[in-house]
């Protein structure tokens, strides 16, 4: 496994998330969209929400971003009381 340091601290990213507090699976998926390290646990806001969709977990605009979908028809819909499946599935008339 691959060390990073961030703020001092040397270790994978179970260890840093485990130090920092920090969901790992939100920081893995930064670093694998390219995200340095720093970027990666400190972009994370707790007070944004987090969805999950087709086995991914993160911010509703990183979720958008990934399934090329547009994020203010998605949000619109979430905030309306569809569920997460339902937005991102339903088509969108431009």
């Amino acid at each position: 496994m691959e060390n990073y340091t961030y703020k001092g601290v040397t270790g994978t990213l179970p260890e840093l998330c485990q130090h920092f507090d920090k969901n790992l699976n939100l920081v893995r998926y930064k670093i694998l969209w390219g995200f340095e390290i720093v970027s990666a646990m400190e972009t994370i806001d707790s007070t944004r929400e987090i969805y999950s969709y087709k086995g991914i977990t993160c911010e509703l605009t990183d979720l958008c971003k990934h399934f090329d979908k547009p994020y203010s028809p998605i949000r619109n819909r979430l905030q309306n009381g569809w569920n997460i499946e339902k937005a991102m599935e339903t088509s969108i008339s431009l």
